[in-house]
């Protein structure tokens, strides 16, 4: 098994944790950026006047 983090001290768990959260906080904000995006179209301002509440993604 190739240990990743030894290296830097870390255990493979501890590799693997930092890894996932990366991952999930880039998603995470790649996610937000698009909404922030689409939101200063014209055609998403009139969409979102036309709806009743705002959607956004909850998980």
């Amino acid at each position: 098994m190739i240990n990743l983090g030894a290296p830097v001290g870390m255990k493979p768990m501890e590799v693997a944790h930092t890894i996932i959260e990366l991952v999930i906080s880039t998603i995470t904000a790649e996610i937000e950026q698009m909404f922030m995006e689409w939101e200063q179209e014209p055609s998403y301002r009139v969409w979102e006047v036309l709806q009743k509440r705002k959607l956004r993604p909850k998980t």
